[in-house]
């Protein structure tokens, strides 16, 4: 299990990493996309989509792990 919620965990903060950076954006006074290069999805960044489908499926990953896959695990809790 602890191999599970370490990979989680080592996904969690790049996502993060790219939330923080997009939140500060304006502070630094950088840009999301290089529109000669980038394109639009259902009319959102190319880039926060995607990003913002990773975290959705990490989220639902993490709830499967904590509601399907825990309750079975044999082990002590050793790590």
């Amino acid at each position: 299990m602890s191999n599970l919620y370490l990979s989680c965990l080592w996904q969690a903060t790049h996502l993060a990493g790219f939330w923080v950076v997009i939140l500060f954006v304006p502070v630094y006074k950088g840009a999301i996309v290089d529109h000669r290069y980038h394109t639009s999805i259902l009319g959102i960044d190319e880039n926060i989509f995607v990003f913002l489908v990773l975290t959705i499926v990490l989220c639902l990953v993490i709830l499967w792990i904590k509601m399907k896959v825990a309750p079975f695990d044999k082990s002590d809790g050793d790590v």
